[in-house]
């Protein structure tokens, strides 16, 4: 799928068919690479829907401290050590964030939204590990039947995904911009590899959860016309 403009939708089935009707909600993903701009997204949509949207952040403050222990920076600097347990304990809170949206009940609300999900944990990030050979065959093993055990319980259901294609170079000088610490030691090559991941794992053919796909290179203040795009696809689905 090739994305020219600013915002593209793709959907084998419409998105109005996808949840029974006892279902006053839509349950969303904002999918994307490190710096592709989910945190802005999700701003936005908390700002200027109100309490008709709801949003779940992916659960960073525990993988930076865990019992004191800052299991992202200890990753990043040790990958070949770390990244098992790193990836198990971002599978649970994954798990915990998908189950507290699930859970979240408020008359007012009327879209869900989650900052990445099990999906991407699992196709993107653990894949790349796997490839990159920081993952030993029995650690992927177990943690792809964590996933598949995990994906079984129905708070993990999307409705749909929205993903912020922004191309490596941009996501690049964003991560640079924003100075954190357990970041610093991210590579070009390290973001290319996880763009090519989201690209296949998101633009595939065999994908059964409606995309829409902004493109993410824009400026904020030319993103506000895909923002409102969103915004109608998701309430005229409600």
């Amino acid at each position: 799928t090739n994305v020219d403009g600013k915002c593209h939708f793709t959907c084998k089935t419409a998105i109005s068919s996808l949840r029974p009707t006892v279902i006053s909600y839509a349950q969303i993903s904002i999918e994307g690479n490190i710096g592709s701009g989910k945190t802005t997204f999700l701003e936005y949509f908390q700002r200027e829907c109100g309490s008709k949207v709801q949003t779940f952040r992916e659960p960073v403050h525990k993988w930076l401290n865990l019992s004191g222990h800052n299991l992202l920076d200890l990753m990043y600097k040790e990958p070949k050590r770390w990244s098992f347990a790193f990836q198990q304990y971002v599978q649970l809170t994954m798990f915990q964030m998908h189950k507290e949206a699930s859970e979240f009940s408020d008359d007012k609300c009327c879209v869900k939204m989650i900052e990445r999900s099990l999906l991407s944990a699992r196709y993107c990030f653990v894949e790349n590990l796997y490839e990159n050979e920081l993952l030993h065959d029995v650690e992927y093993k177990i943690i792809d039947e964590w996933f598949k055990e995990l994906m079984k319980d129905k708070c993990t259901k999307l409705d749909y995904i929205i993903y912020l294609r922004t191309s490596p170079e941009v996501c690049y000088q964003r991560v640079k911009q924003r100075f954190r610490r357990e970041e610093e030691t991210l590579t070009m090559e390290y973001l290319k590899n996880l763009h090519q991941l989201h690209e296949k794992w998101l633009l595939s053919d065999e994908m059964n959860i409606p995309v829409i796909t902004i493109n993410g290179d824009h400026s904020i203040a030319e993103m506000q016309e895909s923002y409102d795009k969103c915004s109608q696809i998701m309430f005229k689905a409600n």
